[in-house]
Parts: C-alpha cells; sequence; structure tokens
C-alpha cells in the first residue's frame, strides 16, 4: 500500500429539485411535539402525510414534502447498497514505523440554512420563504440561521503502521446518517479504507447545521428537509478531509491513554446519579516528539449552547477542541469524538451568559485532556486492528405517550418503517494500540455505554471506548429498565424495551473482533 495518495473526491447527487438540499447531519428535541400523546392514526393511514397533518400543514404543503421524500427515498435505494460478508475483521502488527496525517476542512453552511438541535426553531408558517435571512430558499421547516459564531469543521486522523491504516473523523454536527456515511466510504474507498477501519463520528453540536438528514422523521425533528445542495457539500469536504490526511501522512509516535479526568464535567439529566466520567486519548507527535495530533473521546451533550442562539457554532466541544489546538500548537490538529452522551449533560464550569460557560467549560475539559495527554508516552511503532459488522433492526414504531415520566396508560403505537434508519446498521470498531473505539450509530444513554465497556474488560481490552453518532443514526437508545420509565430519551428509542440490549450485542461483538490474537506484540 503507498503511504500517501490522494483521491479526487466528486460527488454528484443529481438534480435538486423541490427542494435543493442536504443530509447527513441529524436532530433531537423535537420528536416530542410530533404527536401529542393518545393520538394515534387512523388504520391504514399514509404515516408521513399523517404526521404532517399533525403538524397542520395543508394539502398544497404535504404534497410538495411527500414528492420530495419519494425522491429521496429512490436516492438512498440507489445508493445505499451493502455488498461483501456481514462481518469482517483484520489484525496488523505493522511492519516499521508508523506514519500519520492529519487535516481539517470547513463545512460551515451558505446563509439561511437552518440549525438543528432543538425543536423551538420551528417556523410558524411551514414552507415560508424569507427573502431578507435566507435568499437561496434552505430553510423550509425551521427558522433561518443568522450568522457564524465560529465556523463548523471536520478533523480527520489516519494513522498507517505500514500494513494497514485506520481513520476517525469528527463532525461538527448534530450527528451522522448512514447515507452520508456510505457516500463518504464510496469516495474513500481508492485510499485503502473500508468500513472496518473508518468511524466517522457527529459532534452533536446544537448549532450545527439542518438540512441535513436523508431520512423523513428527522425532517420533522428539527433537522428540517433534506438540501442535496447542502448535503452534497457535507460529503465532500468530509471525504476531502480525509484525502488530505492520507496527503499528510508522515513518520510519527503514538500513544493512547484513559482515565477518569472528567469528573465534573458531565451530569445524567435524568437525575440519574449513573456517569461516565472517563477521558480517552489518542497522543501523536512528530518524530521530532513535538506535537502533531490528539483525539479525545467523551460523552456529553451540546447544549449549553440554548434553543435561543440562531448562529452557527461547534458549542462547548468545539471550545474544547480549540483550546488544545491553542495549547499544543498551531499546527496541531484536535479531533473530538463523542461517546454515549443519549442522557448526559454538560455540568456547568462557571460563566455569566451561555457563550462564557460553552467557553470556560471547554477550557476546563481541554485542561483535564491535557494532562492526560502529556502523561501519555509514545512509540514509533503501533498495533492497528479494524472490524465490522450490520445489523438489521427490528420494525421501528413511536409510542407518543413514552415522553411523558411515567409514560401516560395505553399502548398506542404508530409504525414508521421507512422514516427511520432500520437494515444494514452500520457498527465498526478499530483498535491502535491498546485502544479500541466502536461505533454507536445514534444517542445511546450512559448505562449502554458503561456496559459496552465492561465487555472489553471482560475480553482483554480494558481500553474500550464508544465512539456516538457515528457512521449512522438511529435515534436513543436506552435500557430495558429506562425505557419502561418513560421520558425523552424512551420515546425517542424506536425499537422497543430490547433497543439497548441489541446495541451492547452488536458493539460487543465488534469488541471481540479487534482483540489481539495469542502472538501478538502486546503478549
Amino acid at each position: 500500500m503507498h503511504r500517501n495518495g490522494v483521491v479526487s473526491v466528486g460527488i454528484v447527487v443529481g438534480a435538486l429539485g423541490l427542494f435543493g438540499g442536504s443530509t447527513g447531519v441529524m436532530a433531537h428535541q423535537g420528536l416530542q411535539h410530533l404527536v401529542p400523546p393518545g393520538a394515534a392514526p387512523p388504520a391504514g393511514a399514509n404515516i408521513p402525510d399523517w404526521l404532517l397533518r399533525v403538524r397542520g400543514m395543508g394539502a398544497k404543503e404535504r404534497s410538495r414534502i411527500l414528492a420530495h421524500a419519494d425522491r429521496v427515498g429512490e436516492m438512498r435505494a440507489a445508493r445505499v447498497k451493502v455488498e461483501g460478508p456481514r462481518s469482517r475483521s483484520w489484525q496488523s502488527d505493522g511492519v516499521g514505523a508508523v506514519w500519520v496525517g492529519t487535516a481539517s476542512r470547513e463545512i460551515t453552511p451558505p446563509r439561511g440554512c437552518p440549525l438543528a438541535g432543538y425543536g423551538d426553531r420551528l417556523k410558524t408558517v411551514p414552507l415560508l420563504y424569507n427573502p431578507r435571512l435566507d435568499p437561496l430558499y434552505y430553510s423550509k421547516l425551521y427558522r433561518p440561521s443568522e450568522g457564524v459564531a465560529d465556523p463548523l469543521l471536520v478533523k480527520a486522523i489516519v494513522i498507517d503502521n505500514g500494513e494497514r491504516r485506520v481513520c476517525l473523523v469528527g463532525v461538527d454536527s448534530i450527528g451522522l446518517t448512514q447515507l452520508i456515511y456510505e457516500d463518504v466510504l464510496q469516495a474513500v474507498q481508492p485510499l485503502g479504507l473500508d468500513r472496518d477501519a473508518l468511524l466517522i463520528g457527529g459532534s452533536h453540536s446544537h448549532g450545527g447545521g439542518g438540512d441535513a438528514a436523508d431520512q423523513f422523521l428527522w425532517w420533522l425533528a428539527t433537522a428540517d428537509i433534506l438540501d442535496f445542495r447542502i448535503y452534497s457539500h457535507v460529503v465532500e469536504e468530509i471525504a476531502g478531509a480525509i484525502s488530505d490526511a492520507v496527503a499528510d501522512l508522515e513518520p510519527a509516535r503514538v500513544g493512547v491513554g484513559h482515565s477518569d479526568a472528567g469528573v465534573g464535567l458531565s451530569r445524567n439529566r435524568r437525575g440519574d446519579p449513573v456517569i461516565d466520567p472517563e477521558i480517552a486519548v489518542i497522543r501523536v507527535d512528530g518524530i521530532d516528539h513535538q506535537p502533531k495530533a490528539v483525539v479525545f473521546n467523551f460523552a456529553v451533550h451540546g447544549t449549553t449552547i440554548g434553543a435561543e442562539n440562531m448562529l452557527f457554532t461547534s458549542g462547548c466541544m468545539g471550545q474544547a477542541r480549540v483550546e488544545l489546538e491553542r495549547r499544543l500548537g498551531s499546527d496541531v490538529v484536535a479531533v473530538f469524538l463523542n461517546g454515549a452522551e443519549g442522557d448526559v449533560a454538560p455540568n456547568g464550569q462557571g460563566g455569566t451568559d451561555q457563550w462564557e460557560r460553552a467557553r470556560i467549560w471547554g477550557e476546563v475539559m481541554a485542561d483535564q485532556t491535557e494532562g492526560l495527554y502529556e502523561s501519555i508516552p509514545t512509540a514509533t511503532e503501533v498495533e492497528l486492528a479494524g472490524a465490522h459488522i450490520f445489523v438489521n433492526l427490528p420494525e421501528p414504531f413511536l409510542r407518543p405517550g413514552f415522553f411523558l415520566e411515567p409514560p401516560t396508560p395505553g399502548n398506542v403505537k404508530i409504525p414508521i418503517s421507512g422514516l427511520v434508519e432500520q437494515l444494514n446498521t452500520n457498527f465498526s470498531g478499530v483498535r491502535v494500540g491498546d485502544a479500541a473505539f466502536v461505533s454507536m450509530p445514534g444517542e445511546a444513554i450512559t448505562q449502554i455505554g458503561l456496559d459496552v465497556k465492561a465487555h472489553g474488560d471482560q475480553i482483554g481490552l480494558p481500553g474500550s471506548f464508544v465512539v456516538g453518532l457515528a457512521n449512522g443514526h438511529l435515534g436513543y437508545m436506552t435500557t430495558r429498565e429506562e425505557y419502561f420509565q418513560g421520558g425523552y430519551e424512551a420515546g425517542a428509542t424506536f425499537f422497543g424495551a430490547g433497543t439497548g440490549e441489541i446495541m451492547v450485542d452488536s458493539a460487543s461483538r465488534v469488541l471481540d473482533l479487534l482483540v489481539p490474537p495469542s502472538g501478538s506484540r502486546r503478549d
């Protein structure tokens, strides 16, 4: 395999159609407003049409949106084509020195594109055109953005040990859809990266771009309607950042570490005492021992900046990344990967307004990450491993009464098959030395993340970490116990009480494939 190589990234999405579009960056905190508790569609109803009726839309608006949904569905069917085995993995001790490449690209959407993350940003009149704030008509259901507080970025790192390479990507977005992952993957496969070597995670900033989901349900739940213009830009820049990182490959030193340094930085927003303060770090230095990159993994919701904000921002996680790069050096690339953040909120560290609170939280997070970074020894050789499985989920449904805590009496289930991701869900994992990272396609609650880590402990991978909102977005994932307690996380869990068990089992299967064989360098 060539150490360096650049692939031409050209994503052709097709005609703009009615809503020229974007997909891939998820939304949340609008789901509980989709359907009033107790409401149910009549027998044989067209569910998308019924959901739009519940939103108060007239026949003309519904017709336009449903026609666009049909076009997007046809595109998805043509582009998400699963080929090859349902499961695969590889292990590599490496030959010679490790090489590492990094890159950064901007994905800040153009003027008028909505923000994704809060249902409170809904327009009073759907599909209303605002030529002053949104001259190119990006915002359909949600209010247009009003400017940029700080740029939204993609950060990529590629690690190559002479035999194989892996890639970790952090994106300033509310999440990441399966379709974006598939399109990026297709673009970077010529670079020697496949499903078993590529993790792409959204930061879960609630100030990221909307117009970014191909699945219909997310259009109504604060992500707005797919706009292919935005989608094409997002895919091209993520793939471009990966290509740039491959072109940047050079000899380096790599080390990994983890600790509970995040104590006090997060809280369980349900009042549950269960939290996960663990921070995981990959340290990368140049061959001259100067800092080159840092990857840090921590579970937290990007909600320091509230719903009233209409400026694009990377949020408190982006502030931590900026601060780390400032401290370690102007050429250093910091990559943030979220964890099992479904029920996790940032714990305030001080500040008089939301912007100052985000900045201070980021500084404290940078303090803790930098301290861990400085304690990690590095080496010029590293073992790598990769694994991937496909998982099909059961039929999804929406239970409006479960957004309440406790759930309302009754058992109204609204089928939503075809409106959210369900089939051929990606679970991917990579191991860098002693640290294993496994994707979680959505928002798992803390206990699910801890259960995955516990499995890692049991199989000899004590450095096992969940990368949340990665390689797809299924919604929320709760444990069976929490599902029947009700609340936002339960209502937004679409695959029933056993969803959490499916997630833990799937991630654990990937970790099993990453365990180093006997006789490896670790032994």
